[in-house]
């Protein structure tokens, strides 16, 4: 199901709770407001069938048609209990146009009846439950799917508070991973600053990198998130989502930490879990929530990459590794004895003017890489493509396991 589809049935739906709650008015006019309620879910839902098999229906369409037309599309099966939802239709315009109200226990007997049409038809033409439809069935990413079905089934059985806790394992997957800075705890981590180094991709702020700011400020799990507030919201401002959402969410959720391989902690705030509205924040946060994951999916569906290819090239012996493309430029490191190959991503031309460059890397599985600028003149052949790792090629981790070619 498309996502306009979806949003279709949803609304079908919450016609339905609506109408649930004006039935039990005592008040003559809350019956004329539930009959009309029925019919939009009704007509919601058949909408949704029709654009969803294809069906031509003309530009006014009665719900004769629509049964007409939907059981055409069905072949073998009709939809059920057409009887029924014609003579409910009947009293309905009787009931707008007339104020004619039908009797109690006709309205008593619809609000059951359509119900189960609306039930029945979306199993019939979607193969698929309407308290299971959700916009949850739109994201793309398994894991968090995960996470936001165990919320929604949470709030289903009553228990609010797991449904925050569940949320916010998805709200810390999409955000607060990215600004985890634990591996920091081991310094050769911080001093190593190359453009694909755990540094320069961790996007907690400069100063909470390194082992001094964990020793001196990290008391608990969730402390090893540093956010930047700046950074989160220009990147949620370009991604289209709002920010006063975004923030409700973090403070009304209980803290979570991931110690890698699915291992959850929870601090277990009391202010959250003994709030007397837990069940309205709980639907909040979880709408709220999926609307974002949602909208940063779309966004980055939209954007186009350049595609790309790695590269690597023979060097000579213990070539050094400079900061910037000059001869004359600081070294930052020094190839290993018996290592001759790099990993290059382009060349670029001296920055003084003179000679030319490889921007190149030595990814060591163990220890520290080494991102910087290699003279061209200290290496040898043509480029490669294929990865390589302690100076040796892995074509495994190329797509088809080639590493031949210019």
């Amino acid at each position: 199901m498309d996502e306009r589809l979806v949003q279709q049935i949803l609304l079908a739906r919450y016609y339905l709770h609506l109408a649930s709650e004006q039935m039990v008015s005592p008040q003559q006019s809350s019956k004329f407001v539930a009959i009309n309620l029925l019919h939009e879910a009704i007509e919601a839902t058949l909408i949704a069938c029709a654009d969803h098999l294809n069906a031509k229906l003309p530009d006014r369409c009665t719900f004769e048609q629509y049964l007409d037309k939907i059981d055409d599309k069905l072949a073998d099966r009709e939809l059920p209990l057409r009887a029924r939802i014609l003579q409910f239709n009947r009293a309905r315009v009787a009931a707008k146009h007339h104020l004619t109200l039908p009797n109690d226990e006709f309205i008593d007997l619809m609000g059951k009846i359509v119900p189960e049409f609306i039930r029945d038809t979306v199993l019939i033409v979607f193969d698929k439950n309407i308290d299971e439809v959700s916009l949850i069935d739109l994201v793309e990413d398994e894991n968090l799917k995960e996470y936001l079905r165990e919320s929604q089934i949470h709030i289903s059985s009553g228990d609010f508070y797991e449904s925050l806790i569940s949320s916010r394992k998805a709200f810390y997957a999409q955000f607060e991973k990215n600004y985890d800075i634990r591996e920091f705890k081991n310094d050769n981590k911080s001093h190593n600053k190359g453009i694909l180094s755990p540094f320069s991709l961790c996007h907690a702020p400069y100063y909470a990198k390194n082992s001094r700011y964990i020793e001196e400020n990290v008391r608990s799990p969730s402390e090893y998130i540093v956010l930047d507030h700046t950074r989160i919201e220009a990147d949620l401002i370009r991604d289209g989502i709002d920010v006063h959402k975004f923030w409700n969410i973090w403070r009304l959720t209980p803290r979570v930490y991931d110690f890698n391989d699915e291992k959850w902690v929870v601090e277990h705030d009391f202010d959250i879990k003994d709030d007397e509205f837990l069940h309205e924040k709980s639907v909040y946060v979880l709408d709220n929530l999926i609307n974002i994951t949602i909208q940063r999916q779309k966004k980055i569906r939209s954007q186009i990459s350049r595609s790309s290819s790695v590269r690597y090239i023979e060097v000579k012996p213990e070539t050094k590794f400079l900061k910037k493309a000059m001869v004359d430029s600081p070294i930052v490191g020094v190839l290993p004895p018996g290592v001759h190959r790099v990993n290059i991503m382009k060349s670029v031309p001296g920055l003084d003017g003179n000679g030319t460059f490889w921007e190149a890397s030595y990814v060591r599985k163990n220890g520290p890489w080494l991102f910087g600028f290699i003279n061209i003149d200290e290496t040898v052949g043509e480029p490669k493509v294929g990865l390589v790792a302690d100076g040796i090629d892995h074509p495994d981790l190329i797509p088809g396991g080639s590493t031949t070619g210019a």
